[in-house]
């Protein structure tokens, strides 16, 4: 690929991935020499950035973490089983599908590796709620969206 090419590409990724961080993190990224220059530029000095070279083991980082969160999520939504049909038909739909996979992952699924005596919620762990939510408060979630009403014939 084109370095210019490589270099909006890398760009239009930050800007976006900037918009979405609700504070400072530590940024990973591969060894693209954009990204030196554009991450510190884009996020400030107090987002971090570290780069991974393939292979070598960074305290902290792992792959494997990332090629299991990847897995649990084909296994869970079939949206992302490869040679499926069960596909979205339009993009908000995908997004509605998603979405309702993440809060049933991080706010209903109890989790046994994120803690010693039972198990727990990463909304839990992280001390956003002190019980697992149900799929009844998720249901109740969906029933207070305001829904556009449907002109069936025209």
């Amino acid at each position: 690929m084109y370095p210019q090419i490589q270099l909006a590409f890398a760009w239009l990724f930050l800007w976006d991935l900037r918009s979405r961080l609700a504070g400072p993190c530590l940024i990973s990224t591969d060894k693209l020499d954009h990204y030196i220059d554009l991450v510190p530029s884009l996020f400030g000095p107090e987002f971090h950035h570290a780069t991974i070279e393939k292979g070598t083991p960074v305290p902290g980082i792992h792959n494997a973490y990332v090629e299991r969160q990847h897995l649990t999520l084909r296994m869970a939504v079939k949206r992302y089983t490869r040679q499926s049909n069960a596909h979205s038909k339009t993009y908000p739909r995908h997004c509605r599908a998603l979405a309702l996979y993440l809060v049933h992952y991080n706010w209903i699924r109890p989790h046994m590796s994120l803690s010693e005596n039972q198990p727990v919620t990463p909304a839990m762990a992280q001390g956003l709620v002190t019980q697992p939510r149900t799929l009844a408060w998720l249901l109740r979630l969906s029933d207070n969206r305001v829904r556009p009403k449907k002109q069936l014939f025209v």
